[in-house]
Formats: C-alpha cells, structure tokens, sequence
C-alpha cells in the first residue's frame, strides 16, 4: 500500500506497507532515483529511507 501526503505546505512522502524483513528502496522510476539501498526492520515498525524519505511500515 502506498500513502501520498498531499499538503500543499509538505513535500510529498511515500509511505510503504511491507510484510518482509528485509526491503530495498531504488528511490522512484527509471533513472530518477537513488543508488539501491537495503533496509533490515529486525524489532522496527518503521524504517525511513535516508536518502529520499520514503517511509517503510512492517504489517502486522
């Protein structure tokens, strides 16, 4: 599932529904995005990207 925030006084932030433990995030579409990065929730609810804010939350 994704989650835009749509306010006009933010910038828009993704927000990712997982049920795995590990996740990889590339940043977005075709070339747009940032070098390939894995993320690991291990006892996390939510792990947000470092380089391009996209927020990860583990499903129950």
């Amino acid at each position: 599932m994704i989650i835009k925030n749509l306010s006009k006084d933010k910038k828009i932030i993704k927000k990712i529904e997982s049920d795995i433990n590990v996740i990889s995030c590339s940043g977005g579409d075709d070339n747009l995005g940032h070098p390939a990065v894995y993320y690991n929730f291990g006892d996390k609810k939510q792990i947000t990207c470092q380089y391009c804010g996209t927020i990860y939350l583990k499903s129950k």
